[in-house]
């Protein structure tokens, strides 16, 4: 034996037990390098899972991103044509309202040019705008009507109405939705406090009465004239290619 033999087997006989520590150390060890390799590669397959996710989210973003632009721009493009379709339709409505008032004027004693129903069944007009009215009532401020306008399928455009006392001075006025215009008086023909205004504004085509295509636009709306009136009447109603007038005793058909 050597003497490097002998100084380990003299330092084992006096050393204490070990218990197989070392060894148990060791197989931890190897254990744990096993461990951590398993969780390296674990972790790997998650990560790729979510560049993969990330990839879909990315395109879905683009994806969804462009239909946003898309609908962004067709919003955009819909309400500049509404804009322009208001300006269109504010332009033509001057035009119509720098028309003069043609309307006869006539003395206390000329006889009303009232004209009678025609031929198709409404109570006033020869087209392409006929009227139909009711007594609507009186208050101390004058008389009321309650008048449906109908407008000819194909016109399009604005279509204005004005009026007044053919033997006096006195303003046909208009309340409602479709009253438009300067505002001439006010008065409660059902109650509330209503604005009177000079013009009557309809929207040819706007509503149709049914829905169909083929159908009258059909306007109804209140106007009235004030007390002291002649009981002679007239109405001139204006549109981009035409001219109406409407000459009466009452907006009622005998």
């Amino acid at each position: 034996m050597s003497l490097r033999n002998d100084i380990h087997s003299a330092f084992d006989d006096i050393a204490p037990s070990t218990l197989g520590l070392p060894e148990r150390v060791l197989h931890s060890a190897r254990a744990d390098h096993r461990s951590r390799t398993a969780r390296f590669v674990r972790l790997r397959a998650p990560m790729s899972l979510v560049a993969v996710t990330l990839l879909i989210a990315l395109v879905a973003g683009v994806l969804i991103g462009g239909h946003v632009l898309q609908d962004w721009n067709t919003l955009r493009n819909a309400s500049q044509g509404n804009q322009l379709h208001k300006s269109d339709f504010s332009s033509q409505l001057a035009e119509l309202e720098a028309r003069p008032l043609n309307l006869p004027t006539l003395s206390a004693f000329d006889p009303c040019p009232a004209i009678g129903r025609n031929q198709i069944g409404f109570d006033y007009g020869a087209g392409p705008v006929y009227v139909d009215g009711e007594l609507g009532g009186k208050t101390a401020w004058g008389q009321y009507w309650t008048v449906l306008y109908l407008i000819s399928p194909g016109v399009s455009g604005p279509v204005l109405v004005r009026g007044r006392d053919l033997k006096g001075d006195g303003m046909v006025v208009f309340i409602g939705d479709y009253a438009s215009g300067a505002v001439v008086g006010t008065d409660g023909p059902a109650g509330p406090i209503s604005e009177h205004r000079a013009e009557l504004v309809l929207r040819a085509g706007d509503p149709r009465s049914g829905g169909a295509s083929t159908a009258f636009g059909s306007f109804e709306v209140i106007q009235g004239i004030a007390r002291g009136w002649s009981g002679c009447l007239g109405l001139q109603i204006d549109g981009p290619t035409f001219t109406e007038t409407i000459t009466t005793t009452s907006f009622v058909s005998s």
